[in-house]
Formats: structure tokens, C-alpha cells, sequence
């Protein structure tokens, strides 16, 4: 991270793009610390809820891919919630890393941009203008992701590996109302919040087909797992084709 310009350095991390997972795995094995010893992924996970907030379409695509993880992997496929009554539905989960987000990103740039008053998109500055007016992050807000990075490292503490759609949809045509931009970023936003609200490894695979294009699907294991999860992703080397 020495030398990347922050956004909201709560969130800010290393991602890479690489053609097989087998590049995935090298450059992870470069880039990040010795890992350490967690026990066998056991299983895939499956959270019906998330359901809620992607369309039928999507989803039939979704575990279509899911099916193709499920037999390059050999491990069982489980169903369950990635939700609970102490961490609220996905929509607050969004909220707090919003608020989170804004905190983080007004102390990295809310001064540069008072003083320069940049000019941005019409998508980009809407959201930058909501984060010069957010109000401070209460309290409330930060037990909320603790309870949140809490219940997610004890729901894989066990072997499982949640898989999940990483967008909401295909990408939008480039010409998309910045209605439609915003309402896909913010269904979008609920699945990504996920790990990053608790700090977990995440790796998108392209192993569906969704309107054309290459549709990612999301695995995320537990808390230290990186490399458990950079190996376990070289069985998904043998993709459908497109």
C-alpha cells in the first residue's frame, strides 16, 4: 500500500486483474504476507437473502455459476443468510460503510477539494457532494460494523466459503441514464459491502455468461485466508464457455 493514493483508508486494499487463477495465485504469493494455518475449506455457501436485492435473471445466471464452482471444487453446497438480527438487513450494511466510506474520504481529500474546488462527472459528484455534507459517524454506526465483522468471522469460521454475485447485473451501456448508474452502484454496493465491512479476502471469478458478458462470481473466505482462498480458486481454471 506505500505510495497508493487513499480513498478511505478504512477500505483501501491491493486488488489484481489476471488472466488464469493460477497468475491470481503467483501474484498473490508475491504480494502478501506468509499466511497462516485455518482450517479446510469444508463447503460453499449460498446466502438466500442476497437474493432479494438482484433480479430473477441474474440469479438463475448466478447459480448457474455457482453449479460450475461447486463441481471443479468437489465441495458441498450449503444454503443459508448472510444476515442477522444483531447485523440488520444487507440496506443498513450499505449505510454504515457509506458513512464509513464519506468519514474516510472527506479526511483524505475534504481539503484538497474545498480548496481546489474540482470539477467531476455528474455520477462522481454526487456522490462526492453527499460526503462534504455527511455528518459525523455517530457511534452507533461503528458498533454496527464491529457487530458486523463479528457475526462474519464466526459465519465462516467453520470451512465456509461464501459465494455471492459480485454486481448486481451486467455492466450498464455506457450511455446509461445517471439514474440507472445509480440505482446499479447501489444494489451493487450491498454485495460488496459485505467483506469489506468485515475486512475479509474476496476473489471474482468470470465463470458465468450474463447478457454478453463475462459475469462475476464472488468467493469470500474467512479473516487471514488469502492464500487458502488463492489456492482453492486454481480448481475453477477450467471455465464454460461464453
Amino acid at each position: 500500500m506505500q505510495h497508493v493514493l487513499p480513498l478511505a483508508p478504512r477500505f483501501d486494499t491491493v486488488g489484481w486483474l489476471c488472466r488464469t487463477p493460477r497468475m491470481l495465485r503467483d501474484v498473490g504469493q508475491a504480494l502478501l504476507p506468509p499466511g497462516t494455518s485455518h482450517p479446510p475449506f469444508t463447503q460453499l455457501l449460498v446466502p438466500l437473502d442476497v437474493h432479494d436485492f438482484v433480479s430473477n435473471h441474474v440469479w438463475r445466471v448466478f447459480a448457474q455459476g455457482v453449479d460450475h464452482m461447486q463441481v471443479t471444487t468437489g465441495l458441498p453446497l450449503a444454503t443459508g443468510v448472510v444476515t442477522s438480527v444483531p447485523t440488520g438487513p444487507l440496506p443498513s450494511w450499505r449505510s454504515t460503510y457509506l458513512a464509513l466510506q464519506n468519514e474516510g474520504f472527506l479526511g483524505s481529500h475534504g481539503p484538497w477539494i474545498n480548496a481546489e474546488r474540482p470539477q467531476f462527472g455528474s455520477v462522481v459528484g454526487q456522490l462526492v457532494a453527499h460526503a462534504m455534507t455527511a455528518t459525523p459517524v455517530a457511534e452507533p454506526v461503528r458498533a454496527h460494523a464491529d457487530a458486523i465483522h463479528a457475526h462474519m468471522q464466526a459465519l465462516l469460521s467453520s470451512g465456509s466459503v461464501l459465494v455471492i454475485p459480485t454486481t448486481a447485473g451486467a455492466p450498464p451501456p455506457r450511455r446509461e441514464s445517471d439514474e440507472h448508474l445509480h440505482a446499479f452502484a447501489d444494489r451493487s454496493l450491498l454485495l460488496s459491502s459485505i467483506a469489506s465491512l468485515a475486512g475479509l479476502p474476496q476473489i471474482s471469478l468470470p465463470v458465468a455468461t450474463l447478457e454478453g458478458c463475462p459475469f462475476g462470481v464472488s468467493v469470500i473466505g474467512p479473516r487471514g485466508s488469502d492464500h487458502q482462498l488463492l489456492k482453492l480458486v486454481q480448481r475453477f481454471s477450467a471455465l464454460p464457455a461464453s
